[in-house]
């Protein structure tokens, strides 16, 4: 059934069928490697359902003020009914920011998820090349954060997190 609902050709860790695997490293799949397989079983997980998730994120959005933005999947990838603006998705990562696990998971590089039953240990690097030291074109040790976003529709897009000279830049990139 998850089959169905993910789309062919997209980032993903290749889950498995009763692959028995924690809730932390599913996140960082989703966060770190942009694993949308990943995603929508932890939305499943948290939910109770893709249903259930979305009115979780849509709930989350209207509360911080995200009067743009409305989800209509769980994994990112282009759908009629998902919008949102820069300034919304600032509101949205300064409010994300704040939770310590999230902020780990949005500035890790590369991440082990340890064996599971089904599958070896799985080495995933971020998409996010600017904090991926061994892409010198773009890595930028000012970079301390980022996750990725990339549809042929809304095309090529980044959220991230630098420092210099003590202070602490948010930068969202559509």
């Amino acid at each position: 059934a998850m089959r169905q609902q993910i789309p062919i050709g997209i980032l993903g860790i290749e889950l498995k069928t009763e692959e028995a695997i924690s809730l932390r490293d599913l996140l960082y799949c989703t966060m770190v490697a942009s694993a949308t397989d990943a995603s929508v079983v932890a939305a499943i997980h948290v939910g109770g359902s893709i249903e259930g998730f979305l009115q979780m994120m849509n709930d989350k959005a209207m509360e911080l003020g995200c009067q743009d933005t409305h989800y209509g999947n769980v994994h990112g990838l282009h759908d009629e009914n998902t919008y949102t603006t820069a300034r919304d998705l600032c509101r949205i990562t300064e409010a994300a920011l704040e939770n310590e696990t999230f902020r780990d998971m949005f500035c890790t590089a590369k991440y082990t998820v340890p064996a599971t039953n089904k599958s070896e240990e799985r080495a995933i690097t971020t998409t996010n090349n600017m904090m991926n030291e061994r892409n010198s074109k773009y890595y930028d040790h000012r970079v301390t954060g980022g996750k990725t976003g990339a549809t042929d529709e809304g095309g090529r897009c980044l959220t991230l997190t630098a420092e210099k000279g003590g202070m602490e830049i948010l930068c969202v990139l559509m």
